[in-house]
């Protein structure tokens, strides 16, 4: 028992000198910390003078002394008026050749050499403005990142195309190229494109500096009222309100479309109405289809690969009609381009998957070697395609029109009007013809349909 109380009073006092340690720890560090902030507090303060404080050189040196009776004499051997005189020239004299600064801090005033003193406060000053371009230049950057998501949701209808390796969306008929991702500050602000130049602004904005003559009322189209046939602005909107270039109604396609006040287009043509896939396909066996009987260039050359037209995808109708490179389908052109769609299911358009897709998300078959390197096996090169898109094709054809008519007569019915009979066409018996203005896409529809063509014989007699 004895052995014991001295081993707990010797656990006591470790205890109490671990606990005086910690205590003394905890006080240098709050010592060191209040100093810090002392010490920023100062350098702060010493900022704000040294800003207000002029770089002029003159200003530093030393005022004159309060009282003016005050004058250093030397060598007062000699007359002493003269001597006054002859030291105070003197004395001022070195004065104006040195000048002191003093600087008030939290520990006293400090004086400074006045040419040291300028060269500190002129590099001070200098990295204080970059600082502050440094700033500005990281707001702007911000503020152009915040508003890509909104170039690229207002310009989603738009043909895009590269610029130094950054995409851009062709808005307001090629006069502007918005940005629709990040670019790289590296490119240089200015670029050629169709023969143009274009300058970018501070927001990312290519704008178009070419000068061209403006037309007196803007042509290109509300994106709501083509895809919907309404617009909340009304009179008021800056952009063209066109009847005649309004969305196809998808019901009046399907032959269910009853509404008397539908807002939609009932009058297919080449840009409003999509092909038809079994057309496409060769398999099209419906007197009665309502989609367009036409393939784009290079659509049967299996070398080409012929992306969706996005302005007819998304925004509902195509300017170029038939003289459009790209397929008028119902497909999603996000999904088509990053096979990802921001949308995912809920996205009116069609999802569709490729052999291109197919490639993207197969599982790559690799090796494992004692190294912990991975070998990947060879596959067979697949043939490249030459692939059409916006990126690819001659940026003319971007903005071609398709000036071409589209007229539709009812032979039994002494050449009528169709809109008589788009109700009970499905059940009608009356022969329905298509004329087209274009002498060249009525010989590529001929050239196109040669498993229809009825081969001569004496049977037939020719009236």
């Amino acid at each position: 028992m004895s052995s014991q109380v001295p081993e707990s009073e010797a656990l006591k006092i470790k205890y109490k000198e671990i606990a005086a340690l910690k205590k003394a720890i905890q006080e240098k560090q709050e010592l060191k910390r209040q100093q810090q902030q002392n010490a920023s507090k100062i350098q702060k303060q010493a900022y704000k003078r040294i800003l207000k404080l002029p770089v002029n050189p003159n200003v530093f040196l030393q005022q004159k002394p309060k009282f003016s009776n005050m004058t250093l004499v030397v060598n007062n051997t000699g007359g002493s008026t003269n001597g006054t005189t002859s030291t105070t020239k003197e004395g001022t004299s070195s004065t104006d050749q040195q000048g002191y600064v003093s600087v008030q801090s939290s520990g006293g005033k400090s004086f400074y050499n006045i040419n040291v003193y300028q060269q500190e406060a002129e590099k001070l000053k200098a990295k204080i403005l970059l600082k502050k371009k440094q700033v500005q230049e990281q707001k702007r950057l911000e503020k152009i990142r915040n508003q890509i998501p909104k170039f690229r949701t207002m310009s989603d209808n738009c043909d895009r195309i590269k610029i130094n390796g950054d995409k851009y969306a062709v808005t307001e008929n090629g006069r502007a190229l918005v940005p629709i991702r990040m670019f790289q500050l590296t490119n240089p602000i200015e670029c050629i494109w169709n023969g143009n130049k274009y300058q970018r602004n501070s927001q990312g904005v290519f704008k178009l500096s070419t000068p061209v003559r403006r037309k007196r009322k803007n042509t290109e189209l509300c994106r709501y009222f083509t895809r919907t046939g309404m617009c909340d602005k009304g009179i008021n909107c800056k952009y063209d309100h066109d009847k005649e270039k309004i969305r196809i109604c998808p019901l009046y396609l399907l032959g269910k479309c009853y509404s008397k006040n539908c807002l939609l287009s009932h009058s297919p043509n080449d840009n409003n109405t999509p092909q038809c896939r079994y057309f496409l396909d060769k398999s099209c066996q419906n007197p009665n289809c309502k989609y367009r009987h036409f393939k784009p260039a290079h659509y049967n050359d299996p070398n080409y690969e012929i992306w969706t037209c996005r302005p007819f995808a998304i925004g509902g109708f195509c300017s170029r009609g038939k003289k459009c490179p790209f397929l008028h389908l119902l497909n999603c052109p996000d999904f088509e381009e990053d096979n990802y769609c921001v949308m995912g299911r809920e996205c009116p358009l069609t999802h569709q998957f490729t052999l291109k897709t197919q490639d993207s998300i197969a599982t790559k078959s690799n090796k494992y070697i004692r190294d912990e390197t991975v070998v990947t096996e060879e596959s067979t090169p697949t043939p490249v395609k030459t692939i059409v898109n916006s990126y690819t094709v001659d940026p003319k054809l971007l903005f071609v029109v398709d000036e071409t008519g589209n007229y539709q007569f009812y032979i039994d019915n002494n050449g009528g009007d169709k809109s008589q009979f788009d109700s009970n066409l499905g059940s009608s018996n009356e022969f329905l013809i298509e004329l087209s203005s274009s002498s060249e896409e009525s010989d590529l529809e001929d050239s196109q349909e040669e498993d229809d063509e009825i081969e001569e014989n004496e049977d037939y007699v020719v009236l």
